[in-house]
């Protein structure tokens, strides 16, 4: 018998595949995927999302907010994602799926998935899919509504379909690249699935676990290789001289899978329920008591997203006080027209936390750093830290103490009362964002003139905000005042505050307060956790190059930056006409590295109630700036001045107050 013509054991014959003009044609021809969605699905998944966010923070089991598949090194894939292409010859029933492994795929022009090189189950995700399988590990699956391979209309962006285990992977080869191929099956075969096709008769009660697919062994490598495709048989061992052959060549018919090799079922829910260590597929929702509450407020949960109990919506931790199901988040996506508005929330109230609790003691004296000038005189009880940035601007760390924080309406009164407030903390939708959909790692509120910052926040007039908050605000209009004045600049009375709260492990990434329209002085108050702020030139100053690699057209050469004096010379070569431009290009892409990182040059740690003040017209433009903070609770109250003439004149009133006599901070 041919070994690698096919052998099918149905009836007893062995079918031979004909190499025909016709069967050479087809065998170029993609797999044929389902593309009527319109069939119903038989019920509803378990959990849902409407973005990757929101699926990532809520199921402890997939966390890759790019790509398909979650894995860790101890314990192989925990989660995979099936959306868009899963590639020729994908395949997915009520039980079984069928993928390609991903890596190494790329689009064509007809937006079709192509290997562009072959692939290793050696290393990185891939490795923990075969891990998993010679592990005999069960994992979750998602189907996204772009998978077209199931031929369903599916009810959500992001489903979890169920608990599968992987049966089989191989190699194949996909052009002129070997790549992988491997069939998942469902491991609870009792109940029906969730995405069957809506009327479809439920899963027979007895089983048959005993016909497998047939395997044979290859008479060149002695490997045996499972028959997966009907009517052929081929060695699936890469390493093999006779690797995906048919009579000495390339398989030239469009392929099907053997139907025993579709059929065949093992019994893994024996085995699954003596796992001590169950696959939780669903988190269960959250009991909240006077024990844990503010790990849930404040601490590792306060990101956490939950299934709701009523809708199984996956609900991220949009609001500061907790989870609101049916709230519709005003920069998110739109919702679908079918999508509940479901009445589950979940807030959750405690006392006002200690600010002992939150802050290290003593907390009021910062790390000194080599390029600050330090006064503690000019302005006492103030200690001044002034790092000066040359023409660009300066920046003025302004230390407080025990004193002036136990002062009436003073920082400490401001951390304690803020957390009383209503304040409409929530994170917002980033405007630009290589997933759709993502938000803020931290919660914020605008209030005072409109301000974009880096995501769209709604803001509140200052006339009807709380008395504590423009409090807080008094404090930074003084900080910004004796700035402006000890440079000699004209003093422009910030109109803009933003509110931003930090709880556990959250941070803010480096960006730039630079947007058109701003003024030159910006200034920050923090209430709470201690946070360290990071200054550092912004990249393509620092390197003198672009992100795509090309050459700035005008090089500042800022004191600092990568190869100062070699960059600097060649500037002066050329605008002395020593060198000509084309010399001076030349030149420049010899000494400059885009991939070298900017260092952070200065480094300020803030404690409760110090005062950051950032002033320069051109300070935002090629200095970027993060935060970092070290506890579970911070506020950081950041004002700004909005040029009136950027603003729509029927928003002005919105930047406008009056303090009460006598509550107008001094400096005290």
């Amino acid at each position: 018998m041919d070994l690698y013509s096919v052998p099918h054991f149905t009836d007893g014959s062995i079918k031979r595949g004909i190499k025909t003009e016709e069967n050479e044609s087809k065998i170029h021809k993609r797999q044929k995927i389902p593309e009527d969605t319109s069939t119903e699905c038989a019920g509803r998944p378990p959990a849902w999302a409407q973005t990757r966010q929101d699926l990532c923070e809520t199921l402890p089991w997939f966390k890759t907010y790019q790509g398909g598949i979650y894995s860790s090194i101890e314990k192989g894939c925990l989660g995979l994602l099936l959306d868009e292409s899963c590639g020729d010859r994908a395949y997915i029933d009520e039980e079984i799926i069928i993928t390609h492994v991903s890596g190494g795929y790329m689009k064509d022009d007809q937006q079709n998935l192509v290997l562009k090189k072959s692939q290793t189950l050696e290393r990185g995700t891939n490795n923990a899919l075969l891990r998993s399988f010679e592990a005999k590990k069960p994992f979750g699956v998602i189907i996204g509504d772009k998978n077209k391979a199931l031929g369903r209309q599916l009810p959500h962006r992001y489903n979890v379909m169920d608990i599968f285990r992987i049966t089989h992977m191989w190699a194949e080869k996909m052009g002129e690249y070997t790549g992988y191929m491997m069939r998942l099956q469902k491991v609870d075969l009792a109940s029906k699935s969730w995405w069957a096709a809506k009327d479809s008769p439920d899963p027979p009660i007895i089983r048959d676990f005993q016909t497998r697919p047939a395997s044979i062994m290859c008479t060149s490598c002695q490997h045996s290789s499972c028959i997966v495709y009907k009517d052929v048989w081929m060695c699936l061992n890469k390493n093999c001289q006779a690797f995906w052959k048919v009579n000495g060549a390339a398989p030239t018919t469009a392929l099907e899978y053997d139907p025993v090799f579709l059929s065949h079922r093992s019994n893994f829910e024996e085995e699954y329920s003596l796992d001590s260590e169950k696959f939780v597929l669903i988190p269960p929702p959250p009991v909240i008591t006077a024990d844990n509450l503010n790990i849930y407020r404040l601490g590792v949960h306060a990101r956490q997203g939950i299934v709701c109990p009523l809708c199984a919506k996956c609900v991220a931790r949009v609001f500061w006080d907790g989870w609101k199901c049916s709230v519709k988040h005003h920069t998110g996506p739109q919702p679908r027209s079918n999508e509940p508005k479901c009445p589950f929330n979940l807030i959750i109230h405690g006392p006002p936390i200690s600010l002992w609790d939150v802050v290290p003691a003593p907390y009021s004296s910062p790390m000194e750093r080599s390029r600050s000038l330090d006064d503690p005189t000019s302005l006492a009880p103030y200690r001044k830290l002034k790092y000066s940035l040359g023409e660009i601007g300066t920046i003025t760390h302004l230390v407080s103490n025990l004193a002036i924080n136990a002062r009436d309406n003073g920082p400490d009164d401001l951390f304690q009362r803020f957390q009383g407030l209503n304040l409409d903390l929530r994170r917002e939708r980033l405007q630009m964002s290589p997933v759709v959909g993502m938000m803020t790692g931290h919660f914020l509120m605008n209030i005072g003139l409109p301000y974009k910052f880096v995501v769209p926040v709604q803001s509140k007039p200052f006339g009807e905000t709380d008395p504590q908050i423009l409090l807080a605000h008094s404090r930074l209009v003084w900080a910004t005042g004796v700035v402006a004045a000890e440079s000699h600049h004209e003093y422009q009375r910030p109109n803009e505050l933003l509110l931003v709260g930090y709880k556990h492990d959250m941070d803010m990434g480096y960006h730039d307060d630079g947007e058109f329209g701003l003024g030159p002085t910006i200034a920050t108050l923090s209430l709470g956790a201690s946070s360290t702020m990071f200054i550092r030139m912004k990249g393509k100053y620092y390197s003198g190059l672009q992100k795509n690699g090309n050459l700035l057209k005008e090089d500042p050469v800022l004191p600092g930056c990568d190869q100062y004096d070699a960059r600097k010379g060649l500037r002066d070569q050329f605008r002395q006409g020593i060198i000509t431009e084309k010399q001076y290009d030349e030149e420049r892409l010899k000494i400059l590295d885009k991939y070298k990182a900017p260092p952070p040059i200065i480094k300020m740690e803030t404690h409760h109630g110090h005062l950051i003040v950032m002033h320069g017209d051109s300070l935002q433009k090629y200095y970027e700036h993060r935060v970092e903070p070290q506890g579970d609770l911070r506020f950081a109250i950041t004002a700004r001045h909005i040029r009136e003439n950027m603003v729509d004149p029927r928003h002005l009133y919105m930047g406008r107050y009056t303090l009460p006599p006598g509550l107008a901070y001094n400096g005290q």
